[in-house]
């Protein structure tokens, strides 16, 4: 049988298109994505470099990439992270970690990718849309760790192709999970920890800014806190309950708290409004008043 298959990053050919495939894995760290369709015309590619040469040839789309190089993983995951908050993005991963020799390749694509697919038959979608698209933003990050020195070269694209960068359909980063899970677990009551993280913004909004109740019940779940956590019923006693935790503590963030013949009153100041105010704060002071139901 003659050679057919070319691989077209050295020109190197093979019997069938499997052998190909797993040529492009071990040697050029090329993941393949089969029925991997654009975006704009539905137009079939077998890989995101080949994606990327479709929209700037087709559709006039230059996607822009870029490079960088993390001293370790942990230095990595850090950066991925302030590229995300910037970016106002998430990049997942949907396959584990490829390895050859010293080589460990780690992919990452926009979490707006992919379809979503409703659990009722009949539903009709989600009435803020979907955090699906319906097919592949060209945004990736690719990593490739070397085992022997522990650096990690960063290959990567911020430019997303059919849809908005919109902070509603991002899940909460991980790192802000763990911080409510840890309210959470110290019977703070949520609605003191909706206020805190609300109240926590200054300059950029954050996912972690839109976080609903919803949220914090999700975290609850998937930290196993629902059978730990136990509240009062009355949220009032729940605060009270609350105050009498904190309110011996060095750094206890309430400022004021009324209750009895007089309207509710709350005041907290974290430490990063404390430091805020006392930079900005000399000579205007603001007060933000938050209903919290």
């Amino acid at each position: 049988m003659d050679k057919n298959f070319t691989c077209d990053k050295c020109d190197r050919t093979f019997v069938n298109i499997s052998n190909l495939n797993r040529h492009k894995k071990s040697i050029h760290d090329i993941i393949p994505d089969t029925g991997f369709q654009c975006i704009i015309c539905d137009e079939s590619v077998r890989d995101n470099q080949t994606y990327i040469n479709h929209l700037h040839d087709e559709h006039q789309i230059n996607i822009e990439q870029k490079s960088t190089v993390c001293e370790s993983f942990e230095a990595f995951l850090e950066w991925k992270r302030q590229i995300e908050n910037e970016d106002s993005s998430s990049f997942i991963s949907l396959r584990g970690p490829r390895k050859n020799l010293n080589i460990v390749t780690y992919y990452y694509v926009c979490s707006r990718s992919g379809k979503y697919e409703s659990k009722a038959q009949q539903r009709q979608g989600r009435v803020q849309g979907s955090k699906k698209i319906g097919g592949r933003c060209p945004a990736h990050v690719t990593a490739k760790k070397n085992n022997v020195t522990g650096i990690i070269e960063v290959n990567y694209s911020i430019t997303h192709v059919g849809h908005d960068c919109d902070l509603k359909f991002l899940n909460l980063p991980e790192r802000d999970r763990e911080e409510i899970a840890a309210e959470l677990a110290s019977q703070v009551p949520k609605s003191v920890v909706l206020f805190n993280v609300r109240a926590s913004l200054e300059s950029r909004l954050q996912r972690k800014h839109l976080i609903t109740s919803k949220d914090l019940q999700n975290i609850e779940a998937s930290y196993n806190l629902l059978g730990q956590v136990k509240r009062a019923s009355n949220d009032l006693l729940s605060v009270e309950m609350w105050m009498e935790q904190f309110k011996d503590l060095p750094d206890n963030p309430i400022l004021i708290y009324e209750k009895d013949d007089k309207p509710f009153m709350l005041g907290i100041m974290n430490e990063t409004q404390q430091f805020m105010f006392e930079k900005y704060g000399r000579n205007i002071l603001s007060i933000i008043i938050k209903n919290v139901y």
